[in-house]
């Protein structure tokens, strides 16, 4: 069963709507049971084969789409590498960055550091523009082993949002931490770094791993990472396993997420009053009207084997 965010679109193929650059459509999906089918992604959507499913409830295939828009994004994720993680685990967590690394537009810039007692920055946003493969970039991340200085590793991730490190000041600043406990012998508390990181206008999504999340103790350190309020800003998850998934989720809150939007440079000039109005909005509905129409032709299919099926039991019958 699946659970969809207020954020999420579930457009029946029999619908015709029209569409802009806000989907605003709560047409809940929870109750029913999905079947997963395969479609290729169209050039400038956000979905994948995992967001396409039949509803045998309606008999009807269903598009789960999230709007995401081509927003300037800095992001920074923060990694556990302490001594907690397994190996197979932390495998898991690099396959999740990835994942989720290809889940926003192609505005997007991402830097990584890892943390335990020690620090590494593994890249950074400007070393991202060079290359802008996830699986290439995690390949040679290895784990650091040791405690769990999360605070501390707030602070250092906060610091990689600097011109220098190729951060852009016209884009909205996001941080993910994503950890699997609490901190532990770490000189540092939250109150400290996160003030930090709000004046930096930074923010920030927790994403908590294992059992430890259970506890009340934990659940408040969570909540001490996350930015307000905190249910928009925290994910848990049982196991490295249950990651595998959340990668849209995350990605429908950031791209949510006003973030604090940073003054664009004076020098821009004004736009004249008698300038052309963007195209954006003709060319999502072209996209959009692509995808219903590849759609329509899979339910056409859907009705066409339906139809066979119900001669061959007309047939049947007439023999029996």
């Amino acid at each position: 069963m699946l659970a969809l965010s207020q954020y999420s679109v579930c457009l029946p193929l029999t619908s015709v709507m029209g569409f802009g650059p806000c989907i605003e459509i709560l047409l809940r999906c929870a109750a029913w049971h999905l079947v997963k089918i395969n479609l290729l992604p169209m050039e400038g959507l956000y979905y994948d084969s995992s967001n396409v499913v039949i509803c045998p409830a309606l008999l009807l295939p269903v598009l789960i789409i999230y709007w995401c828009a081509n927003d300037a994004r800095d992001i920074v994720f923060l990694m556990d590498g302490s001594s907690s993680i397994r190996p197979a685990e932390f495998s898991q967590l690099k396959t999740f960055l990835v994942l989720a690394m290809r889940s926003f537009p192609e505005n997007t810039l991402f830097s990584l550091l890892q943390f335990s007692h020690t620090f590494e920055e593994h890249f950074n946003f400007r070393t991202f523009q060079g290359n802008r493969d996830p699986s290439r970039l995690l390949t040679s991340v290895r784990q650091l082993g040791g405690t769990t200085h999360t605070a501390s590793g707030i602070r250092k991730a906060v610091e990689l949002f600097a011109a220098n490190k190729g951060a852009r000041n016209t884009a909205k600043k996001f941080l993910v931490i994503v950890t699997k406990g609490e901190k532990t012998g770490d000189p540092l508390e939250y109150a400290e770094v996160v003030e930090e990181a709000d004046r930096a206008g930074v923010t920030r999504f927790a994403v908590g791993v294992g059992l430890a999340f259970l506890t009340r103790t934990a659940q408040r350190e969570l909540h001490a990472i996350a930015s307000q309020p905190a249910t928009d800003h925290i994910i848990k998850v049982r196991h490295f396993t249950d990651l595998r998934g959340i990668e849209t989720q995350l990605a429908e809150k950031i791209c949510a997420s006003h973030g604090i939007i940073a003054p664009k440079p004076t020098t821009t000039p004004p736009q004249s009053p008698d300038s052309c109005p963007s195209h954006s909005d003709s060319q999502v509905m072209v996209k959009l009207e692509r995808v219903l129409s590849s759609l329509d032709q899979i339910r056409s299919k859907l009705d066409l084997m339906a139809a066979r099926e119900g001669k061959c039991g007309q047939s049947s019958h007439r023999q029996v």
